[in-house]
């Protein structure tokens, strides 16, 4: 019976990759369509996925004269490699290390943590995850005894959840290693000056109606002046996101009026654009934690799901999810003009699915010059990056 049923799932799926591609040879659709973007390159060979990671960090340095992207070779299923990218150089693309620590989503968490210093999530001699703060310029290494998901914009704070549980609650976002919070469903609060946990929160401190069995937490996030931050509280089957506001490390608040949310950019240290569901209502929204105030975002493609990234926090880029063609589009919006511009369209590799998905994952560099964003058009993992994008 299980066979039949995974049989007839394949040809399922290999009917609907058929039709896909008949109505995009009938419209004449191209792997890639560019508006904005003519100065670019495309990063990554054939048998290699080279990917990002999430969109919430920093890959670009901020001088903007290098940037950082993993990369899994055919032949290893285990490491992903930790690649540096200068661009002023002729060796352009050298290895740093190789971590176990990764997945498809989040990648290790690779960023820069000022330009001569990156961070990745790593596993230790003893299969112990664990992080890395890498001196270029030294090739010294300082471990953290913790893998962490989310640095404060002054490198001195850090949020850690379990990304074993992480992992087996959502395929494709944690690590199926163990850490050193064994089995325990909570948030750390880390010192990275001190090097020492100051404060943690298990899931019934929060809410003591969850269970561990059911809730997790993702998308931990730190407001832009390094006090409050971000958490979600999720279940996977049925689907269902809360959303808390932890103010000033101490104080900590369920946000009821946002139902669900999915993705979110903070505009201010108390302000967030996100997507997500208000009365009912599913789109982009703009929500205030000082007063618990929101307002809608008016245009057209509010009402689609993206990922969004800003530096400036006037220009967003924004993704969206594969639209009929199997194709995903590139976006800037203006939030203080409430205008919209249309960088691009990209196909969507089929294969890539569920755990496997290759979202865009689009970032900006700090001083905007660049953008980066992850693809499947050829059929594997590349990175594009864009140069001197159009105004």
């Amino acid at each position: 019976m299980i066979k039949k049923i995974i049989l007839q799932s394949k040809i399922g799926f290999t009917i609907y990759k058929i039709l896909i591609f008949l109505r995009r040879f009938l419209n004449k659709k191209k792997k890639i369509k560019l508006n904005l973007i003519s100065d670019y390159e495309i990063i990554g060979k054939k048998k290699h996925q080279t990917f990002t990671g999430y969109y919430d960090v920093n890959f670009i340095s901020h001088d903007e004269k290098s940037m950082v992207y993993q990369r899994k070779t055919e032949s290893n299923n285990v490491n992903v490699e930790i690649i540096l990218y200068d661009f002023k150089t002729d060796k352009k693309h050298k290895i740093l290390d190789k971590t176990k620590a990764w997945s498809w989503q989040l990648g290790s968490r690779l960023q820069w943590i000022d330009n001569n210093t990156i961070f990745y999530n790593s596993v230790n001699n003893k299969n112990i995850l664990e992080g890395i703060i890498l001196n270029l310029k030294t090739k010294q290494k300082r471990k953290i005894p913790y893998p962490l998901f989310s640095i404060s914009k002054n490198n001195k704070m850090a949020l850690i959840l379990n990304f074993k549980i992480l992992e087996q609650q959502r395929k494709g976002y944690g690590y199926n290693y163990n850490q050193k919070n064994k089995n325990k469903n909570e948030i750390l609060v880390y010192d990275l000056i001190n090097n020492k946990i100051i404060k943690k929160y298990n899931l019934k401190e929060i809410n003591s109606d969850l269970s561990d069995d059911e809730f997790y937490f993702n998308h931990l996030s730190w407001s832009p002046n390094h006090s409050s931050f971000l958490v979600y509280v999720v279940r996977t089957q049925p689907r269902k996101t809360i959303l808390y506001y932890f103010k000033n490390l101490y104080e900590f608040k369920k946000i009821d009026l946002i139902m669900q949310i999915s993705h979110h950019e903070w505009i201010s240290n108390t302000k967030i654009i996100f997507y997500g569901n208000i009365n009912d209502k599913k789109q982009f929204y703009i929500f205030d934690f000082s007063n618990m105030k929101y307002k809608k975002i008016k245009h057209e493609y509010s009402l689609l799901d993206g990922h969004l990234n800003s530096v400036n926090k006037k220009n967003f880029i924004v993704d969206t999810y594969p639209d009929k063609y199997h194709n995903r589009h590139l976006y800037i919006y203006n939030i203080i003009e409430d205008k919209i511009q249309k960088l691009g369209e990209f196909f969507s590799c089929m294969d890539f699915k569920n755990d496997k998905k290759c979202d865009l994952h689009p970032t900006y560099s700090t001083k905007q010059r660049y953008i980066l964003f992850d693809t499947s058009h050829n059929g594997y993992r590349q990175v594009v990056l864009v140069r001197n994008l159009k105004k």
